[in-house]
């Protein structure tokens, strides 16, 4: 007699997990939704790149081909002139309607700063590496924003 109880029961139990199982299936997080509905929605994102050699050499590979667009550039200034010359190199907004455009006034207004205050020296530096960049200020949709960080995956947002 007990062990047809005992069969009765794991008979029983087996059957209610078989169909807790199935049911997970058909369940979706709410999370998920909530994203879906917002994956086209725009905002203002900073994208800090302190652990990427970014440069206003190679930040088009970055960009290009994308819905993103690079709203402006926040250079990396060297400790020699950063106290003198912070204020004036701190964030520089893109103006032109393509990202070469305005890395080339970029680095033509960087370059005028430094030779105004007497760096000619970081002028020949970036004119063979490009001037570094610590953030990069971007609109774009979250689904936009998903994809580039999957496939960047040490840009850090900042909003």
């Amino acid at each position: 007699m007990t062990k047809k109880i005992i069969a009765i029961l794991f008979l029983f139990l087996s059957i209610n997990i078989l169909l807790a199982i199935n049911q997970k299936k058909d369940l979706k997080p709410v999370f998920d939704e909530i994203n879906s509905k917002y994956e086209n929605e725009y905002k203002i994102y900073n994208l800090t790149v302190k652990d990427i050699s970014i440069t206003s050499r190679n930040i088009n590979k970055y960009f290009s081909g994308t819905n993103i667009k690079v709203l402006g550039v926040y250079p990396k200034i060297n400790y020699l002139y950063e106290k003198k010359l912070s204020s004036k190199l701190n964030y520089y907004q893109f103006k032109e309607t393509t990202i070469n455009k305005n890395i080339k006034k970029f680095e033509e207004s960087y370059k005028k700063i430094l030779d105004q205050n007497g760096f000619k020296d970081e002028i020949n530096k970036i004119e063979l590496n490009g001037i570094n960049l610590i953030k990069i200020k971007i609109y774009c949709s979250n689904k936009d924003l998903k994809e580039l960080l999957n496939n960047n995956p040490k840009f850090i947002i900042e909003e």
